[in-house]
């Protein structure tokens, strides 16, 4: 069943989440922690993470689109094209573009969200929502060329390792973290448990620009509470956190790597499969 030859394999995708992700994938109990869609000031689609203006769809939307075209605000979901969000659509764009499988990773500001609430059972119920969907709904369309990451919370060891389980039992070829597996600032000798159990299950480790911890993570999330409705409105403000966040593309890599040296993880663990995306001049923005 397996395709036995990738010629072209896209190695860093995306999706956006569709409309209804949460409301059919999120347990009704946790909803109130939900992203909203609403609309953004010049009545496009956006999806509102926190207090403060809500993020848009405009430049996570971008595929079939010539740039001049390319906007933040005022774009819908009727504007997109379904391969954003539903996989059998995918398909047939990877299929324009000769594109035999992609890899993909959980849209940044959602999975964000989830892993930067204070409550570990809201995180874990977002982060599973999240892996249901793209799994079981987008991927279902055609798993050997649909290829997901399996999101791991930053919630430490012991929880990391049971949704490492949860990741063989959907038979994800790949798991993506967001933080050390113990969720700590630093690379921990713990972290070696997490390590061991994705060398004996031949899992490889996915890691999407870099690592933050969890205490990082809760700190801005609750500062974002705290922020003001009129905070970041426009392209000006929006443009400044873009040309940021780009800028982090090219610098903090080197921190997880030298952990993993200096560590002496890869002494221990030699077997250890650790794909570094998004990196340096592996990724440049056009």
């Amino acid at each position: 069943m397996g395709r036995k030859r990738y010629e072209i394999v896209s190695a860093d995708v995306h999706i956006l989440e569709p409309r209804d992700i949460w409301e059919k994938h999120l347990p009704k109990k946790y909803s109130d922690h939900a992203p909203k869609l609403v609309k953004d000031h010049e009545g496009g689609d956006a999806w509102q993470f926190s207090v403060g203006s809500p993020d848009p769809i405009g430049l996570v939307s971008t595929p079939g689109r010539r740039f001049e075209e390319f906007r933040w605000f005022g774009v819908t979901y009727e504007e997109t094209r379904p391969g954003c969000w539903d996989g059998k659509e995918r398909l047939r764009d990877m299929d324009i573009d000769g594109v035999d499988a992609e890899i993909i990773f959980p849209p940044q500001r959602t999975i964000g969200h989830w892993l930067s609430m204070p409550d570990e059972d809201v995180s874990m119920a977002g982060i599973d929502a999240y892996n249901e969907f793209i799994f079981d709904e987008f991927a279902a369309a055609d798993p050997d060329r649909l290829i997901p990451c399996y999101q791991i919370p930053n919630l430490g060891v012991d929880t990391a390792l049971k949704f490492l389980d949860k990741a063989i039992k959907k038979k994800a070829k790949s798991v993506v973290i967001s933080s050390w597996p113990s969720g700590g600032e630093n690379i921990s000798p713990d972290d070696d448990r997490f390590w061991q159990a994705c060398v004996d299950a031949n899992m490889p480790v996915n890691i999407h620009i870099s690592l933050m911890s969890r205490a990082s993570g809760v700190k801005s999330y609750e500062a974002g509470q705290k922020v003001t409705s009129g905070v970041g409105k426009g392209a000006g403000a929006a443009n400044q956190r873009a040309v940021g966040a780009m800028s982090g593309v090219f610098t903090r890599t080197t921190p997880v790597l030298v952990g993993f040296i200096l560590s002496g993880a890869l002494d221990r663990i030699p077997d250890l499969q650790i794909v570094l995306t998004e990196i340096g001049v592996g990724w440049v923005p056009h």
